[in-house]
């Protein structure tokens, strides 16, 4: 049985119309990812949040940092944070041209948890 792509960080897989001509569409059966020509589809990825603000603006950034990814063999990375207002086509066709899927957390600046920690956490 088919279901959705849900990750417990509650992340979606963006693309944009080039992006799905790149980038096969992933499904989800069971505990394990397959393309739609039933090969399973295995995760490599990469945090890739190194500011503290959108990461997915600078297209010339996005471009290098693919390239270098895709040479890892890194397939996916994961985004913390993005300004829904902001132009992300260039960084998406730069990683979709690149073979490589984007989860992005739904979280914005304002709403991001500050983690506390005390010595009772400390083992």
């Amino acid at each position: 049985m088919l279901v959705s792509l849900i990750l417990p960080s509650l992340a979606f897989l963006l693309t944009t119309d080039n992006a799905l001509a790149a980038t096969p569409i992933i499904s989800a059966v069971g505990s394990k990812f397959f393309t739609a020509d039933g090969d399973q589809f295995y995760i490599k990825g990469i945090a890739y949040q190194l500011i503290s603000t959108d990461p997915l603006v600078d297209t010339d950034q996005c471009k290098r940092d693919a390239k270098q990814m895709q040479d890892l063999g890194a397939n996916a990375i994961r985004v913390y944070h993005v300004d829904p207002t902001a132009d992300h086509k260039g960084c998406m066709s730069a990683f979709a041209d690149a073979g490589i899927y984007l989860f992005v957390d739904l979280d914005d600046f304002p709403t991001q948890i500050q983690p506390a920690c005390s010595q009772r956490l400390i083992i």
